[in-house]
């Protein structure tokens, strides 16, 4: 099954957010990222991504700590490794 995927970070946040595990990346520049979520048998993620850009919303905290492991995880990405 293909991945859902986006080039929104904070689409990608929000579902996350919404409980979804951390997606993987891909490079589509020096600072451009394709996020990928790889285990939506049922489509709920891209319901999620949908919603999100009709206005959906959940709690600021959530979000906003998704947000950063997102941030963290494209860090690493663009700096090879953990730090």
């Amino acid at each position: 099954m293909e991945p859902t995927r986006t080039n929104s970070l904070p689409a990608a946040a929000f579902v996350v957010a919404s409980g979804h595990d951390l997606p993987r990346m891909e490079t589509l520049g020096s600072d451009r990222f394709e996020f990928l979520f790889d285990h939506d048998t049922d489509g709920e993620i891209a319901l999620l991504i949908r919603d999100y850009f009709k206005g959906a919303s959940l709690p600021g905290r959530d979000f906003y700590r998704a947000l950063q492991d997102i941030r963290g995880a494209i860090n690493r990405a663009k700096n090879g490794g953990a730090r």
